[in-house]
């Protein structure tokens, strides 16, 4: 995977949301963001997000003296995954197809990690899997939205 130069601006939204994450005040955000700046001179469209991203967690770990400032995060996500195992395990056992089970399962994980952590994200309880809706990001505005609503809300009722 190659970077692309939109993921500039998605590098530096990334790092102030996560300095707020770690409790870092204006002041700080405004460092970190500019020393990012400086160093994202020597981005290289070649190399991976992640890759190029490092700069960004290694300012961050920087300004706020942790090694790992989202540790604590790490830890509560993985505390909740834990506890959603037995039920995990009864949806894999209950269905037909083991290996698409499996995947929903993965990609409900995905979904949901570290997503309370923002605003846009914080209130998703419920990842529900509908086989009848194109779900490659190329062709959302293909999806049906009002008709995958109304599935939605009957599923949700259903419990």
């Amino acid at each position: 995977m190659r970077s692309f130069i939109e993921c500039i601006p998605c590098m530096f939204s990334q790092a102030i949301r996560s300095a707020r994450m770690v409790g870092l005040d204006d002041a700080s955000i405004h460092d970190l963001v500019t020393t990012i700046g400086g160093q994202l001179c020597d981005f290289d469209p070649a190399l991976s997000p992640p890759v190029n991203a490092r700069v960004v967690y290694s300012a961050l770990g920087d300004l706020c003296g942790l090694s790992d400032p989202f540790e604590q995060a790490k830890h509560r996500h993985t505390e909740l995954a834990i506890s959603l195992i037995p039920t995990m395990q009864r949806w894999l056992a209950e269905a037909d197809d083991k290996l698409d089970a499996s995947a929903r399962i993965a990609a409900a994980g995905n979904i949901l990690d570290l997503g309370a952590t923002f605003e846009h994200t914080a209130k998703i309880r419920t990842v529900l899997f509908h086989r009848g809706f194109p779900v490659d990001i190329r062709h959302n505005v293909k999806i049906g939205r009002r008709e995958l609503g109304e599935w939605a809300t009957a599923e949700l009722r259903r419990g």
